[in-house]
């Protein structure tokens, strides 16, 4: 069991710096990865990803999919220093229009987390 932290990290994003977002889950089995199955049932499959480069931060990535809607339901992010990243996904529905709100972090919905900025 990891320990929970209270903080968020607040940075830049580098769209070709090499980080793995969960908009990537949907697509990236097809260049750079291998892949195999995890688990198996009636109701869902997790499949693992693996890069074929060996200098990405992350050795594996897992995808829960569930087979009722064919749609990935959530994604662990395995990096090599140990963390994991884990996301699920909901409701997923195509071109959606979203306020920019949506996007920010609000520091007074969350007393006591400790807010650090990269930027």
């Amino acid at each position: 069991m990891f320990k929970t932290e209270d903080e968020v990290q607040v940075n830049n994003v580098n769209p070709t710096g090499g980080e793995l977002t969960p908009a990537q889950f949907f697509t990236m089995y097809q260049k750079g990865f291998t892949y195999s199955i995890h688990s198996d049932n009636d109701k869902a499959m997790e499949i693992d990803l693996v890069p074929t480069n060996k200098n990405s931060s992350y050795f594996k990535v897992r995808l829960n999919i569930n087979k009722l809607s064919n749609q990935i339901s959530a994604g662990t992010v395995f990096e090599k220093s140990g963390v994991r990243l884990s996301y699920t996904l909901q409701n997923q529905q195509a071109n959606t229009p979203m306020e920019d709100a949506l996007f920010g972090f609000n520091p007074a919905k969350y007393p006591g987390v400790e807010v650090i900025d990269l930027r």
